[in-house]
């Protein structure tokens, strides 16, 4: 745009990194333009990026090599951003963190407080970039990611012999079970997967039978996985069947997503458009109009960007991943509001309670961009009833019972603002549901949910439309 920052052909080698040219080797000499590190920052979070660019501030950049496993989420990216510290020549305090301070010399980036790890990250290279301005600023690729546990990627004393790598993304999943079990497996899973895509037609009203036969699918490719590992001393590590299930479940679900929630959505069509005309009565929603106190009432478009992932995401596991991200990012913009605010006088800490966080969190839901918004409903309901290896128990799940009670709090507020012309102007393709019959959002089938957000809440979808008790001949394989 016109009022973005320059970063096409305007950055140059730094002395550091001429200097270790002589000793660099195929890593270090990596694009930054393909590292997911320095992408997902400027894509997911493009205000944090525009302040390092505008601030000049210092920016690490771990390599690609030591990314899987690490989650990219704001905490993980403002743990990466410095600035210069007034006190100590060579040494760089976090614009976010006061606590954390690194320091830069011999080639190294060495943390000096603040940090649970402290190993020290290698400096591969770096580069200048510019911003609008002409003023440049840092951007240093270093081996690992900071503050985070790297023996999975570069092993070393504490490091275990046979253990499952962090993975949260699909392709993460994928990549840990093409490693660790046999090509036959492998091949027995994907022919299995393969074999319901092409047999297995998801009937409209019938979903809950659709679900048996994931779920069998899943069990039945989980114990493909674990009884075809390559090494049998992983499978003597705790939940090892856990860990093979989990990985199993994601790269089957990821599979199978456009197929099954395409089937799902044509049962949530009534909900959809109903949660997508009440967005768009509200598009201009604020905290104070959600009955936000002032000193919370923070920005959130950062939320809905990040929010926008459990929308993006294909598999229920990282829709839940990517709410929890979202949580964390309200909690985080939250606590930033109040220090801007209130200063010194910011006790730290914050206590916040349901009444702030809901509100703020249906505020960042209907700020999402609108193609994003269209089915949002059979969005929780296929996380919701797709979840087969997440305990009850999980935090994971209280992640998603928090969106469910945004809906719920929108519905319940202002769903009596939707224009009926709205609702009327889709109402000829609400066919998904059997015998002609719709759920609708504002008296939806409810569940009760056990989740800290106060016994008025429930789930606002049920867990599948109301059907007939036999079996579509049309489903069968």
């Amino acid at each position: 745009g016109c009022c973005g920052f320059l970063t096409f052909s305007l950055l140059a080698r730094s002395p550091l990194r001429q200097q270790q040219e002589t000793m660099a080797t195929a890593e270090a000499d990596q694009d930054l333009d393909e590292n997911a590190f320095f992408i997902a920052l400027k894509q997911k979070f493009p205000k944090l990026y525009k302040r390092v660019q505008s601030q000049c501030l210092l920016l690490f950049v771990p390599q690609q090599r030591a990314l899987p496993g690490a989650t990219l989420n704001m905490n993980l990216f403002l743990k990466h951003i410095y600035q210069p510290s007034p006190f100590f020549q060579g040494q760089f305090e976090s614009l976010y963190e006061p606590n954390l301070l690194v320091s830069i010399g011999e080639g190294v980036v060495t943390p000096e407080s603040g940090f649970c790890y402290t190993d020290t990250a290698r400096i591969l290279f770096e580069e200048l970039f510019y911003n609008a301005a002409y003023k440049s600023f840092r951007v240093i690729c270093i081996d690992r990611v900071l503050d985070a546990d790297m023996s999975h990627i570069f092993g070393g004393q504490h490091a275990l012999a046979h253990e499952f790598p962090p993975r949260s993304t699909p392709i993460e999943h994928q990549a840990f079970l093409q490693s660790a079990i046999t090509l036959d497996g492998w091949d027995r899973i994907t022919v299995a997967v393969q074999a319901f895509l092409d047999g297995y037609v998801v009937v409209p009203g019938y979903f809950d039978h659709a679900r048996e036969r994931l779920k069998e699918l899943c069990t039945t490719c989980s114990q493909v996985s674990y009884d075809c590992a390559k090494d049998q001393a992983l499978k003597q590590q705790p939940r090892a069947l856990q860990h093979f299930t989990e990985s199993t479940e994601s790269v089957v679900m990821s599979m199978t997503f456009s197929k099954v929630f395409q089937g799902l959505c044509a049962d949530y069509s009534e909900q959809n458009r109903r949660f997508q005309a009440l967005c768009r009565v509200k598009r201009g929603l604020t905290a104070a109009e959600a009955g936000v106190e002032a000193e919370y009432a923070c920005s959130v478009d950062n939320v809905s960007d990040v929010l926008a992932g459990f929308v993006q995401a294909t598999t229920p596991l990282s829709k839940l991943h990517a709410l929890r991200d979202a949580s964390q990012a309200l909690t985080e913009a939250i606590d930033a509001h109040v220090q801007l605010t209130q200063g010194a006088n910011h006790p730290g800490g914050l206590a916040l309670t349901t009444d702030t966080l809901l509100p703020l969190f249906a505020v960042a839901l209907v700020h999402m961009l609108p193609r994003h918004l269209t089915c949002i409903p059979a969005h929780i309901a296929y996380t919701e009833q797709l979840a087969f290896s997440v305990d009850g128990s999980s935090d994971l799940l209280h992640k998603l019972v928090t969106l469910q009670a945004a809906v719920r709090f929108l519905e319940d507020t202002w769903g009596a603002d939707i224009p009926a012309g709205d609702l009327a102007s889709g109402s000829a393709s609400g066919t998904g549901s059997a015998a002609g019959s719709t759920v609708n959002l504002s008296h939806p089938q409810s569940i009760p949910i056990s989740s800290g957000l106060g016994s008025g809440y429930t789930s606002p979808l049920a867990r599948s439309p109301p059907h007939p008790t036999s079996t579509p001949a049309a489903a069968a394989a």
